[in-house]
């Protein structure tokens, strides 16, 4: 099975961030060894698209997990949120939106770019920001059986200050949250 193809049956009924969101043109990234990229080895399956907004390009990634084990984690000090290693973190915060949380990464790139990075964690249908939530909540439910785990990672580039970033994040997120709202409608 190929890599697309293990993102299709890893993420079945679930469009993470690779969807058509209204007010958000989607684009293939073309250049992916010049584009920001999160480092999470060993996932199932990846994918990361740019969304054009009115004033703001979007990145969004998602890596799945099917299952994990040792070596294949979805935390894990091999992986990065941020991206390379050169990438510096400024600061951290949490973002809350109406139905959910994001953490959110202050960075300054080695280009000199500073961005702004938001995440969440999902293990099973639970949400959380936090990578040792994210490992126990996985082991408590692991012993029913492996439950699909996923990180989502949003990035948009800063001007002379991050709140045009910011809001076209928080624009793009409720987008989603939106989005992921009427499938779970659909689906139930």
């Amino acid at each position: 099975m190929g890599r697309s193809e293990s993102l299709s049956v890893a993420c079945d009924g679930d469009r993470g961030a690779s969807g058509s969101y209204p007010g958000w043109q989607s684009h293939a990234v073309t250049d992916a060894p010049a584009h920001w990229k999160p480092i999470f080895t060993a996932a199932d399956a990846e994918d990361l698209r740019d969304y054009q907004g009115e004033s703001q390009t979007v990145s969004a990634y998602t890596a799945v997990y099917v299952d994990q084990r040792q070596g294949k984690e979805m935390v894990a000090y091999t992986n990065s949120i941020a991206g390379a290693a050169n990438t510096a973190i400024l600061s951290s915060d949490r973002v809350q939106l109406t139905s959910s949380a994001y953490g959110e990464l202050s960075t300054r790139e080695s280009s000199g770019q500073s961005a702004l990075v938001w995440y969440r964690y999902e293990v099973g249908a639970h949400q959380m920001i936090s990578g040792i939530g994210e490992q126990l909540w996985y082991g408590m439910h692991s012993l029913t059986g492996a439950p699909r785990s996923r990180v989502l990672v949003l990035r948009a580039g800063c001007a002379s200050d991050c709140s045009v970033a910011r809001r076209a994040l928080q624009d793009f997120a409720e987008a989603l949250e939106v989005a992921q709202s009427r499938e779970a409608s659909v689906l139930h």
